[in-house]
């Protein structure tokens, strides 16, 4: 590859801060005899895997080469912006960050026929970079990726102002083998087929004194973004993504979980591997996990290879059948316990965790906070290691609430039926009893095709009229359902009233038709109550409009006998009535506040304890107190500190 000699960058002057890697002498006929840089030499194949920074090439005329001298293969290289807003700038979101670094993003296009049809671009978010377009040449009309990064990293170092030459010949060929890595390594992570969320990052960091940069792959992040509301058509957002998923999945900070916003749980199939379970990760469904984790007591076995230490740890809940004071509304709890250090077998490694353990037995001691008078004691150790959430204890516990499940009413016990998840309620003895379904197949239906309907005139009566109301004693639940035309059975058959089987009839719609007339009584009940309601709301409602009349000439009344009263305060106290009962309220609470401390003092009484109770925390104590001593004895470099923090409240 070759670079023309009118190329818009003039090296021969300090204008541009970018030094070339290797610095030639020029020739006098520059027309004929084109410098070579380092991405600039004659190559037939456009092939410069093999070249070297600091190697040296002979340079032949152009006349001599076998590349036709009009073939202008020429492409554009520029910056171009990119600005987010509205995002936590951590993690892998700190390429968005502008202040404290830069990012820059070469983009990689497929191989063309025609290089004129190439405009290669660096997204960047620094804001002092020149977006004009550079134009550069090329003996070949393919241009391969590692010419393509050299020729943008060439660029690049001719923007910036703040890394030397002799950075630039150190890290060149390092900055563009990295980015050749990084193309490997998303293509890999992108063709996986695999519903597993590992991500694998766009860029990598480099870093040159106080200066930090993003170097990475141009991926955008293609989200289709909508103006809701304005007649402007939806486009898609050009941001850099920084990372990469399976199956494609790819996205900037801000669109990411818009684009997938369906969250993947795995589970184990018979074979033991690993497959996606279609469930969505929610606040329910994570209330769910821990409420099974706590009932069935599942401990957890934290192991740190860093320190040689372990615990374990298990959901515990607090507050769960009584009422719940305002601050104190976590539903469950992570109980630490178990405290046990376990050195590797390798002495050179378990003296590393030592001294690991004791750095941070050095720090959180550090935050120990003695009150003026006293001294450092076995309970303001265990406070500092509470406050710093720390183990190194055989016998100490711990406990952390789990800050995003909380019960909502605070002036109540905890109900289940104010949650769209299971609580840890303990709950009483289950009186209800299950209605049994009743059925209804030895009942016979008497719709309206059994009956003919005629007048009384037309009846011709060859036998007893029909009495639906037998000349017996009839339960009184039976009176009220009784049909007033004649019973058949399921095969026809006539039903006499007063027979056996007219009670078995009568009984068995009684239990059908006991839920439909008790409803009916309940919405008689219901409809009288309401009636009456009303009534009472009229009533009240006009006793409530004398009472407030009444109630507004008294306080007429009492306003103006609250002035006088004030007036003759000010008066007494020599004060304006502005200011008069500041003067009482002081003189009050002084007074209180004295026969209140002066009562406590004289009938202070110390909280008393049971016998096994006493017996029980003087154990804890003195066990301890021993684990304290031992403890100082096993690390003698974890001792008080100089200087620790004073309570002077």
């Amino acid at each position: 590859m070759t670079s023309s000699n009118f190329i818009s960058i003039d090296w021969s002057k300090s204008t541009h801060s970018f030094i070339r890697i290797d610095d030639p002498s020029f020739s006098h006929d520059s027309s004929f005899y084109p410098t070579p840089d380092i991405g600039s030499q004659v190559f037939l194949n456009n092939n410069i895997d093999n070249f070297s920074i600091n190697e040296s090439f002979s340079i032949t005329p152009i006349s001599s080469t076998n590349i036709p001298l009009k073939v202008d293969n020429s492409f554009l290289i520029s910056f171009k912006k990119f600005h987010v807003t509205r995002i936590y700038k951590s993690g892998y979101n700190k390429i968005y960050e502008f202040r404290r670094s830069k990012s820059f993003f070469f983009e990689i296009v497929d191989h063309h026929l025609d290089t004129n049809q190439l405009h290669l671009k660096i997204h960047t978010n620094d804001y002092l970079m020149s977006t004009t377009p550079i134009k550069y040449h090329s003996t070949s009309a393919v241009l391969n990726a590692k010419y393509q990064i050299s020729k943008g990293l060439q660029h690049f170092f001719s923007s910036q102002k703040v890394i030397p030459r002799r950075i630039q010949h150190k890290y060149f060929d390092m900055i563009r083998q990295k980015l050749l890595d990084r193309i490997t390594f998303i293509k890999s992570r992108e063709h996986k087929m695999n519903n597993k969320n590992t991500t694998t990052k766009t860029f990598f960091n480099f870093s040159y004194k106080r200066y930090r940069f993003h170097f990475g792959i141009y991926i955008p992040c293609d989200h289709r973004i909508e103006a809701k509301g304005l007649s402007i058509p939806p486009r898609r957002c050009e941001v850099p993504s920084p990372i990469v998923m399976s199956n494609n999945r790819y996205g900037c900070g801000l669109h990411f979980f818009k684009k997938y916003p369906d969250g993947l749980t795995f589970i184990r199939n018979e074979n033991g591997d690993f497959i996606p379970k279609i469930q969505p990760q929610n606040k329910e469904l994570h209330a769910k996990l821990t409420f099974d984790r706590w009932i069935k007591k599942e401990p957890k076995s934290i192991f740190s290879s860093r320190t040689g230490l372990s615990y374990n740890s298990r959901y515990i809940v607090c507050n769960s059948n009584h009422k719940i004071n305002p601050g104190r509304t976590h539903i469950y709890h992570k109980l630490l316990y178990n405290f046990r250090s376990t050195p590797s077998s390798n002495p050179r490694t378990a003296k590393k965790q030592r001294m690991r353990f004791e750095r941070s037995c050095r720090h959180i001691l550090s935050q120990e906070v003695i009150k003026p008078g006293a001294v450092s004691s076995t309970s303001t150790k265990l406070a500092a290691a509470k406050k710093g959430q720390f183990l190194f204890l055989p016998s100490q516990k711990i406990t952390i609430p789990l800050k995003h499940l909380h019960y909502k009413k605070t002036a109540d016990i905890p109900k289940q039926k104010d949650y769209n998840f299971t609580i840890p309620h303990y709950f009483g003895a289950n009186t209800n009893t299950t209605k049994t379904s009743r059925t209804t197949n030895n009942i016979s239906i008497v719709t309206d095709s059994t009956l003919i309907p005629a007048s009384d005139d037309e009846l011709l009566y060859t036998v007893v009229p029909y009495n639906p109301i037998p000349d017996m004693f009839i339960p009184l639940k039976y009176r009220d359902i009784i049909l007033p035309d004649p019973i058949y059975d399921n095969f026809g058959s006539f039903i006499v009233p007063g027979s056996r089987e007219w009670f078995t009839y009568m009984y068995q719609l009684d239990l059908n038709t006991r839920d439909e007339c008790l409803e009916k009584a309940e919405d008689a009940k219901f409809v009288a109550r309401m009636d009456e309601l009303y009534a009472e709301s009229e009533a009240s409602k006009l006793r409530y409009q004398r009472y407030q009349e009444e109630r507004s000439r008294e306080i007429t009344r009492l306003q103006l006998e609250e002035v006088a009263r004030v007036q003759n305060l000010a008066i007494y106290h020599g004060t304006s009535p502005k200011h008069v009962l500041y003067r009482q309220r002081q003189v009050t609470d002084l007074s209180e506040w004295s026969n209140i401390f002066h009562n406590s003092m004289i009938h202070a009484e110390c909280p008393t304890l049971s016998k096994y109770q006493k017996k029980k925390a003087k154990q804890k104590k003195k066990l301890l107190q021993s684990e304290i001593d031992s403890f100082m004895i096993n690390y003698p470099n974890v001792s008080a500190p100089l200087t620790l923090k004073r309570d002077t409240s």
